[in-house]
């Protein structure tokens, strides 16, 4: 596959972490907040371009070309992940993301009862 379905851009898992220590610091909501809205908007775009290929990972502030050119090896790049792979992948990530914040915002609120 190429770079974005061999290595899924792993930058979202990133911010779980930094959700993750907004949600137990105590931070202002504002903060929590734009994580979550970055996040779930870094999924979907990062869903639809695995289904669709509008061009998103041809930025090259996001994966450089001699990176693109070494992992890609489909006939004819960019090579999309199908409409059902992606959505799985979104459903999937989205998951994982959404009950991290759900039981972290819990062990949060618990913890400062």
């Amino acid at each position: 596959g190429d770079w974005s379905s061999t290595c899924a851009l792993p930058i979202w898992p990133v911010f779980v972490i930094l959700l993750d220590i907004a949600l137990i610091c105590r931070l202002p909501q504002w903060i929590a907040i734009s994580l979550v809205v970055i996040v779930v908007t870094w999924l979907v775009i990062n869903g639809v371009e695995g289904a669709f290929r509008f061009g998103f990972y041809d930025f090259t502030f996001v994966v450089p070309e001699d990176i693109r050119t070494q992992v890609c090896d489909c006939s004819r790049p960019p090579c999309a992940w199908g409409i059902a792979d992606s959505i799985t992948n979104l459903i999937s990530n989205m998951c994982v993301f959404l009950l991290d914040f759900y039981f972290t915002r819990g062990f949060a609120n618990e913890l400062y009862k």
